[in-house]
């Protein structure tokens, strides 16, 4: 009868797989377990997909699930290529990035950066801009908007 598993692992879910292939063929045999027809199976020469294994006997089962294994944690050897490894280096990388700590800020700094490029001449924030004159020979009405508020700035003489 099946039950409920808690598998902490991919490779602990496909090894309970192996672990129960292992048993029906022990019960039953391989040739009553594996019964499809192995042209039917998916082959490399099929797929052109070299690392792709036939599962045709028990034997092959395991050695697919080793395969599946290997890729998906890299449960022996160097686990860092295999897909785990390769998923874990770029949340690591993103763990350490801004963005991870503080995405409003970096999103209000960035609309803060857009509005200056857009409006700071008019607003006499770029040193470099000439300012505009006033008719009163104040600092002019730059008639710009406040990326935090959206309303029109004015100028108080």
């Amino acid at each position: 009868m099946p039950r409920p598993q808690g598998f902490l692992t991919a490779g602990h879910l496909y090894r309970g797989i192996e672990q129960g292939l292992s048993d029906l063929a022990g019960r039953l045999g391989e040739p009553v377990l594996f019964v499809g027809e192995p042209r039917a199976q998916a082959t490399p020469g099929r797929f052109r997909w070299p690392q792709l294994l036939a599962a045709t006997d028990l034997a092959s089962a395991r050695a697919a699930i080793d395969e599946i294994i290997e890729q998906g944690e890299g449960a022996r050897g160097d686990w860092r290529p295999a897909h785990y490894g390769r998923f874990f280096g770029i949340w690591n990388e993103y763990q350490h990035s801004p963005e991870a700590h503080y995405p409003v800020a970096i999103e209000q700094g960035y609309a803060t950066a857009q509005w200056i490029a857009r409006e700071g001449a008019a607003n006499q924030l770029n040193p470099r801009a000439s300012p505009r004159p006033s008719p009163s020979g104040a600092a002019a009405d730059a008639g710009g908007s406040s990326p935090a508020t959206g309303r029109r700035s004015r100028s108080i003489t």
